[in-house]
């Protein structure tokens, strides 16, 4: 998106790259459309609200790829908390699927990402600021841009430390997960057709957002060598080379 604000950017490049059409691209449409006029006209407080809903959409992304690592622990920690109508929470793949549920609560996912009891405090402190702002108590909050960007930071801070977290323990194992099945001897596809595979069977199916390409971009290609998916891999880097350029620019990507 061509925000001018730089802050606003590194949080979109959180977001999934493939957005469901219908509700959820709706929803997102709908914020970034008032993050883009409250800024131009210096609502700051209005620009925030729309910020953090965005915000809590990407945190409910990171929850549902847990459930993609660890279907069992994810599936003892949604009995704990008490099965009302949370059996759709082990099949959807709609991040709305926790929208019934306390937001603070859902951040006690991130616990199996191996997230420190202290940081997801801090995280649901956010929750807190942003249910105080929605409070009819005579305050603005954010008046100024300095104040927004500063808010904006934290949000961007929160999902930088938990994208730490899931570089090893979750992202690189969808992508390695992803690179056995695509790399199956039954699974011969023409060249034409991996773009298309890719796209429904890693990027769409676990939310994989720009910050995550980045990151299997900068997957040592040497890792993959004598697998039977060596060429695979290839069609992989070649895709995201098409699609995303800037990113094997920075990653500096070289194939033998």
């Amino acid at each position: 998106m061509d925000y001018e604000n730089e802050y606003v950017i590194e949080l979109i490049n959180f977001l999934p790259l493939d957005i469901e059409d219908g509700k959820e691209f709706k929803f997102i449409a709908y914020h970034e459309k008032n993050i883009r006029k409250s800024l131009a006209n210096q609502l700051y407080q209005s620009a925030y609200i729309s910020c953090h809903m965005i915000f809590m959409y990407i945190i409910y992304s990171y929850v549902l790829r847990i459930r993609d690592k660890d279907l069992k622990k994810f599936t003892d920690l949604v009995l704990c908390l008490g099965d009302d109508n949370k059996k759709e929470w082990i099949t959807s793949n709609s991040p709305f699927i926790f929208s019934n549920y306390k937001e603070a609560s859902i951040l006690n996912f991130l616990f199996l990402l191996g997230v420190e009891k202290d940081h997801i405090n801090e995280y649901k402190s956010i929750i807190k600021y942003r249910n105080n702002i929605l409070h009819a108590t005579g305050e603005v909050m954010n008046n100024t841009l300095n104040e927004f960007n500063n808010k904006l930071k934290q949000l961007i801070k929160c999902l930088e430390h938990i994208s730490l977290k899931t570089e090893n323990e979750t992202c690189y194992w969808l992508y390695t997960q992803f690179l056995n099945e695509y790399g199956r001897s039954d699974i011969l596809l023409k060249e034409e057709e991996y773009e298309s595979y890719i796209n429904k069977n890693l990027i769409k199916k676990h939310h994989l957002s720009l910050f995550d390409m980045k990151k299997i971009a900068k997957i040592e290609y040497s890792e993959f060598v004598g697998f039977i998916y060596k060429k695979k891999f290839k069609l992989l880097v070649k895709y995201i080379n098409k699609k995303y350029p800037k990113i094997i620019q920075e990653t500096h990507i070289i194939l033998d």
